[in-house]
């Protein structure tokens, strides 16, 4: 993967699945390298290949918190690709369930945010789901500042651009409130 050898990746992973049908790694590197394969060759059954092995892994086990980030990123994929905005949805659903399988970790969080801050959220969720995105970003940015402060200045700027002033400053006060900026 490192090398990114993406056909031997891809053979060697359909080769592994083979030999270890209950290996739940197998599928998510056959997932990985089928994702990779389709940047590659803009197969689109691909895409397909590598949604039934990322659930397979997930099937098989589903503590590991890996499985789901990556299986965020075919769904973010599939949106900009396919033009599916739909699907970022599913991403975030995905990137939070990883966040939930190891929740000290500030990654998934960081990723989180950054992600809802780059999609349009009444495209995706519909202006019925706002309360749903409003909640993905302050538990996003929630977690993020309890566990690293390092990007809370440059955070707190693009949920003000992001979110304009009224709902900006709803979820500043919930951060105060919370402890997680001071007042």
């Amino acid at each position: 993967m490192e090398k990114d050898k993406i056909e031997e990746g891809f053979k060697s992973s359909a080769l592994w699945i083979s030999n270890y049908p209950k290996d739940d790694w197998s599928y998510y590197y056959h997932a990985w390298f089928c994702m990779k394969s389709f940047l590659k060759t803009g197969d689109r059954n691909l895409l397909i290949q590598s949604e039934k092995h990322f659930q397979l892994a997930e099937k098989l086990y589903g503590g590991d918190p890996l499985f789901y980030l990556r299986h965020s990123e075919l769904r973010f994929l599939e949106a900009r690709v396919l033009n599916q905005t739909l699907k970022q949805k599913e991403a975030i659903q995905l990137l939070r369930k990883a966040s939930e399988k190891d929740p000290n970790h500030y990654y998934y969080y960081s990723l989180l945010f950054e992600e809802l801050m780059k999609i349009k959220a009444g495209q995706v969720y519909g202006s019925k789901g706002n309360q749903d995105y409003l909640e993905n970003v302050l538990y996003a940015l929630k977690n993020y500042l309890r566990l690293k402060k390092f990007y809370k200045e440059r955070y707190l700027k693009m949920l003000k651009s992001k979110l304009g002033i009224i709902y900006s400053y709803k979820i500043i006060q919930d951060l105060k409130k919370s402890g997680l900026i001071k007042q």
